[in-house]
């Protein structure tokens, strides 16, 4: 996206912050509906937010020393690829664990 500053990638970028915005209602209510103790709940919701923010610490901090060396340009097309192979990865995991059929 650096290198085409398109209005469509502008749409994408929108789009993506709207999926991410309904992701944690969505997420948080299912559990809630299949996690029947309270406190497990609490649990798992507190555990999940602090991995959250602890990834989000990591990420950050290794995109800003790669901004550094390399550059905005660079290292967005590096975290591009880098969200688009994992991206890819996590989807073919989950359809083997959980096959629709």
């Amino acid at each position: 996206m650096g290198m085409f500053p398109f209005a469509a990638m502008a749409y994408l970028v929108l789009s993506q912050n709207v999926v991410r915005g309904f992701m944690r209602p969505f997420t948080e209510g299912y559990m809630n509906h299949h996690i029947d103790t309270e406190k497990i709940r609490a649990t798992v919701l507190s555990v999940r937010s602090s991995l959250s923010d602890l990834v989000t610490v990591m990420s950050l901090s290794c995109f800003g020393m790669m901004d550094k060396r390399l550059g905005l340009l660079n290292s967005l097309m590096i975290l591009g690829i880098t969200v688009l192979l994992l991206g890819t990865v996590s989807y073919r995991r989950y359809r083997v664990l959980f096959p629709t059929n």
